[in-house]
């Protein structure tokens, strides 16, 4: 059992706006390296590399050759978890302070049509509800009781005037993390235009303390790094028993400390 007091962590989401231009990708994997311990990336560029680690992705957006749908990077030793639904990425973090599953999504957004790669019905919204309901059921099992931290770029704005999803998207997501045992720590947080709400969150426990979300918007060359604000927040973490990886199934592999590593799902 750890013992002490509760830990903070540096937790973010970014969409990091797809692949291209690449002069871009260099300042991207620096505001990475410097601004969180924890980060739940989305629209990843293959050829974006963090410090000394070799990065690897979840799977490839149809059409593309360079770009991956979600990654996640972290401090920690960890475990694998491999995902069914092509744009959810997994991994189990052994903190020093207690195991905690981490999860990493891409949601439709209204135009997505064909393009989404596993189709999930003939409207936005049967494809809104039907990869919520793979994600959170993915997610669910795979936590195997274990806190949870759930983000990514959802499309979905959480307060506010809705734009880019919809009302009952809106009561439907919320509700998926209430029945995770989560709560969403970016609910009132601004877009990139600060007279919207944001599309992409970070959730955690419910028992976990925070401080304010930090909503940053990096420039480099007098130009935006992405469309999309980053978004941080220190999570105050209590103390839990430390669980060591276990042989739960093939689909988990135990892979050896290596900062900044990008997981690959």
């Amino acid at each position: 059992m750890s013992a002490g007091k509760s830990m903070t962590l540096r937790v973010g989401t970014w969409n990091l706006g797809r692949g291209e231009p690449r002069w871009r990708q260099p300042h991207q994997a620096a505001h990475i390296s410097t601004q969180a311990d924890l980060w739940l990336l989305t629209e990843v560029p293959s050829r974006l590399v963090i410090g000394s680690g070799q990065p690897s992705f979840s799977k490839l957006r149809p059409g593309e050759l360079n770009e991956h749908w979600a990654a996640i990077t972290f401090r920690w030793p960890f475990e694998v978890v491999t995902a069914v639904h092509p744009t959810l990425a997994m991994a189990r973090i052994y903190h020093p302070q207690g195991a905690f599953l981490v999860a990493s999504s891409v949601f439709p957004w209204r135009t997505a049509g064909i393009s989404w790669p596993t189709g999930d019905g003939r409207s936005f919204a049967e494809r809104c509800a039907r990869t919520l309901a793979a994600h959170s059921a993915e997610i669910g099992k795979a936590s195997d009781g274990l806190p949870i931290v759930w983000g990514g770029d959802f499309n979905q704005a959480l307060s506010g005037r809705e734009r880019a999803g919809s009302d009952l998207g809106r009561a439907a997501l919320l509700d998926a993390f209430t029945r995770l045992g989560l709560r969403a720590v970016t609910l009132d947080s601004n877009g990139q235009d600060a007279q919207h709400r944001s599309i992409d969150h970070i959730a955690i426990p419910s028992g976990w303390g925070s401080r304010a979300v930090k909503v940053q918007r990096p420039q480099a060359e007098h130009q935006l790094l992405s469309e999309h604000p980053s978004y941080v927040v220190g999570v105050e973490r209590p103390a839990a028993a430390v669980t060591p990886p276990s042989d739960r199934s093939g689909s988990l592999q135990l892979l050896p400390r290596r900062r900044g590593q990008l997981v690959q799902v």
